[in-house]
């Protein structure tokens, strides 16, 4: 019971992350470049059950691990190109990406230190 507990409480820190991410998006619409880099990291935070599934469909040992290690590729892979583009990393990228791979590590600990 205690496992499933955890899950929810940090399946609703993801939701809070997505929500004050979409919610900065929308107080910056009218600033382009810090709207879609918002937008974007609030997407990608949504997709750990979608990784979760389509791992588990394949494989059923390490799914959390490989779910962080698709999501950390996830937000790697933007932070690379908005670099490559723009020769740096916009801060409102770094913040939203930092954010989001701290609750799916957050939420990792906790699934994994659970009996």
């Amino acid at each position: 019971m205690l496992f499933m507990e955890l899950f929810v409480a940090f399946d609703g820190i993801s939701l809070l992350i997505f929500a004050g991410l979409v919610l900065a998006g929308v107080l910056y619409r009218r600033r382009r470049e810090i709207h879609k880099r918002l937008m974007l990291i609030a997407m990608i935070s949504l997709l750990p059950p979608a990784y979760g599934r389509l791992i588990a469909n394949v494989t059923h040992d390490n799914v959390e691990l490989l779910v962080l290690g698709m999501m950390y590729a996830s937000v790697l892979s933007c932070l690379l190109v908005d670099a490559w583009r723009h020769r740096r990393v916009h801060p409102a990228f770094a913040i939203g990406s930092a954010l989001v791979i701290a609750a799916n590590q957050l939420t990792y600990f906790a699934q994994t230190s659970t009996p």
